[in-house]
């Protein structure tokens, strides 16, 4: 608690300084080991190369499974010769390992170029379609993907909602013990019993991470000392 004597003592103590503040701009960055992107509120927009991405490109996707980097790194290059700020990476393809192709790739481009990447694989539409199925047989609302619970702007895009919502239309009329199996297939990143990351996804988190600390970010030991600090 406090007293009345506290309280007219900070306010003497604070009654010279400015009232007025200015909160800063709305922005976000992304980083490599030694660029930096400024994105989103007031920052100047973003340019993301999209081409690192075996959708319609066979020639990437026999790379991506013969594991060939000469594409992505010729691309990476081309794009930010192009004015890229940010490049995007996608492994996504029939017949793919992605989590494997997904550092070899990230270890190509960013021995490459200096740009900030932006990862990208399907574990998204997973969980919205697996929201969509829940939703829809439940009759609560189809509130969609966000970010930080709304706080940050522009994180998503309108395919994940298109997306969501025709999961949703082609669910309706189902049972809840019916979208109870699908649900689970669509989240098999996890056991749902003992609540343990799948192997598959271990190896995505454990690529990533492996990625990042290459790019200069001590991912492990970060985290044991936040760890520490808490004990």
């Amino acid at each position: 608690g406090t007293t009345p004597e506290h309280i007219r003592a900070m306010r003497s103590a604070l009654e010279n300084f400015p009232q007025q503040w200015t909160p800063p701009a709305r922005r976000a960055f992304l980083s490599s080991r030694s660029a930096v992107a400024e994105f989103g509120g007031e920052s100047p927009c973003a340019l993301i190369g999209e081409r690192i991405n075996p959708t319609g490109k066979k020639g990437y996707s026999e790379e991506l499974r013969s594991g060939k980097t000469a594409y992505v790194r010729r691309e990476a290059t081309a794009q930010l010769a192009a004015g890229a700020h940010l490049l995007d990476i996608n492994c996504g393809a029939p017949g793919v390992d992605e989590p494997a192709a997904l550092e070899r790739v990230v270890y190509a481009v960013s021995g490459a170029c200096t740009a900030p990447l932006v990862i990208d694989t399907s574990d998204l539409l997973w969980e919205v379609a697996a929201g969509a199925l829940v939703g829809a047989v439940c009759g609560t609302h189809q509130h969609g993907v966000g970010v930080a619970g709304g706080a940050t702007l522009d994180q998503t895009t309108g395919l994940e909602a298109r997306f969501q919502a025709q999961v949703a239309h082609a669910a309706l009329g189902m049972t809840r013990d019916e979208v109870n199996g699908l649900v689970l297939e669509c989240l098999e990143l996890y056991d749902v019993d003992t609540l343990e990351p799948a192997e598959e996804w271990l190896g995505h988190y454990f690529s990533v991470s492996e990625a990042l600390t290459t790019m200069g970010l001590d991912i492990g030991g970060a985290w044991k000392r936040v760890l520490r600090d808490r004990t």
